[in-house]
C-alpha cells in the first residue's frame, strides 16, 4: 500500500444487494500530508458525522477496478482478507 496513507479504521462490508462479491475487507486511511483532516475530532465522532460520504466512498472502492476511492483527505482501499494490513 501507499506509505503516504496511515490506516485509521478497518471494516468488513457485506451488502450483496448493492455490491456483488461482498463481503469485502476495507481499510480507511488518512493522508499523512493532511493530518488536520480529522480536525482534532474523535475518530468515532468523525465517522458518525461523515458516515454517508464514507459509505459512498466504500461502495465506489468496491466497484472500481483499482479497489480504492477518495473522500476528502482519506482513501478507502479494498484488500484481501488474508493479508497483513500494517503499512
Amino acid at each position: 500500500m501507499n506509505p503516504q496513507y496511515e490506516t485509521i479504521w478497518e471494516m468488513v462490508y457485506y451488502n450483496p444487494n448493492v455490491v456483488d462479491g461482498t463481503p469485502a475487507r476495507l481499510l480507511l486511511k488518512l493522508d499523512k500530508k493532511h493530518p488536520e483532516a480529522l480536525h482534532g475530532d474523535d475518530l468515532n465522532d468523525w465517522l458518525t458525522i461523515h458516515k454517508d460520504q464514507i459509505a459512498r466512498s466504500v461502495v465506489k472502492a468496491l466497484k472500481s477496478k483499482t479497489g480504492s476511492s477518495k473522500y476528502q483527505f482519506t482513501r478507502v482501499f479494498k484488500i484481501p482478507f488474508y493479508t497483513d494490513s500494517i503499512n
